[in-house]
């Protein structure tokens, strides 16, 4: 079966940094978003699933690889998996990665192509999320929160000081 690498022209389409595994010579072509994501330089990720698997963090090294064999494996049509990989400066981003996998005839996985999200802003941003819930849940203060987007204002949450302060319910509030 000839296979050719996914066109270069439609991976500019999406912030993701595309890929293409090509599984019967092992080789992987990944679209130019792999450097500006991740910091390297062309050429300095490998062109195969060797080079990608040396960069996944240690304590998620084992989670995914079991993954991916379990994807190819199955027969599943779809592979997901968050995980860190190691940037070119030595820092890991948060990535989400998600490939479909393309099989021949009888079953057998051929090639899969997906995309690498680098998902670090979304979990820094919901890891401060929680802290500030937690702070405001935690104040003896009492905190009432609206909506300024709408026009009533309407209250969309209190903390639990102000249930206690107010003797009013964050149900009877809103």
């Amino acid at each position: 079966t000839q296979l050719t690498p996914a066109p270069s022209e439609s991976s500019r389409a999406t912030s993701d940094a595309v890929w293409d595994w090509n599984f019967e010579n092992d080789t992987t072509w990944r679209s130019d978003n792999v450097y500006s994501l991740f910091g390297y330089c062309p050429g300095e990720f490998g062109a195969n699933l060797r080079a990608w698997e040396a960069l996944l963090h240690p304590a998620d090294h084992a989670r995914v690889m079991a993954s991916v064999r379990a994807g190819v494996e199955s027969g599943a049509a779809e592979w997901e998996c968050e995980y860190r990989l190691r940037c070119k400066d030595g820092t890991y981003a948060d990535v989400r990665d998600r490939g479909f996998i393309l099989r021949d005839a009888n079953g057998r996985a051929i090639r899969a192509l997906g995309g690498m999200l680098d998902i670090t802003q979304h979990k820094r941003d919901e890891a401060n999320l929680r802290l500030l819930r937690q702070a405001i849940e935690a104040t003896d203060n009492g905190i009432a929160i609206c909506d300024a987007r709408q026009s009533d204002r309407p209250i969309v949450y209190v903390n639990p000081a102000f249930e206690q302060i107010t003797g009013y319910a964050l149900a009877e509030v809103v």
